[in-house]
């Protein structure tokens, strides 16, 4: 009989000792699962960023080369989706900002930030200004700055070439393990 009773202790023993274990070790799954979780969603995060302001950048920069050429669109058509895209633009790069690798927040501020106010003085608010002021487009190179071929060039080349690769190498290192 104390031979049942040693066994019978020893066996709920071991079983409040599994079961401890057990927990002690589901906790600690659970906060791994958890960071991983909160990491997935920094992740996806900072992708939707990156292509957020790549779309935005783009389609509002087409749409200045749209308003130089338009003879289809009023003023008031040309300004509203001017100020539609523009916005769109400034609220994805403030997410951009909040959401990227300190490297490419330096690469923001130390090379595109000068080239789209570059692009801003000489380019985009010379033809808006003119829409303003009650002209109508077409814009000839002749109505708008010296500058404002080259600011329009350096643009393009920075969004579709360089901007590609800093955004494709922001992405890729997601990817590592």
């Amino acid at each position: 009989m104390a031979g049942d009773i040693e066994v019978a202790l020893i066996a709920g023993g071991s079983a409040l000792l599994g079961g401890i274990l057990s927990a002690v070790a589901g906790t600690k799954v659970e906060r791994l699962r958890y960071k991983a979780s909160m990491t997935e969603k920094a992740e996806l995060r900072k992708v939707d960023a990156v292509q957020r302001f790549a779309a935005a950048a783009t389609a509002w920069f087409e749409w200045l080369a749209a308003i130089k050429t338009s003879r289809r669109l009023t003023r008031a058509q040309l300004l509203d989706e001017n100020n539609a895209r523009s916005r769109e633009r400034q609220q994805a790069y403030r997410l951009l900002r909040l959401f990227c690798s300190d490297e490419m927040n330096a690469w923001l501020e130390t090379e595109y930030d000068p080239v789209e106010k570059d692009l801003l003085d000489n380019y985009s608010w010379p033809m808006v200004s003119r829409l303003i002021d009650g002209q109508n487009p077409p814009f000839d190179d002749a109505v708008l700055p010296s500058g404002a071929e080259p600011s329009r060039q350096r643009y393009e080349t920075l969004i579709r070439r360089e901007m590609t690769r800093r955004f494709r190498d922001e992405v890729t290192k997601l990817r590592e393990p």
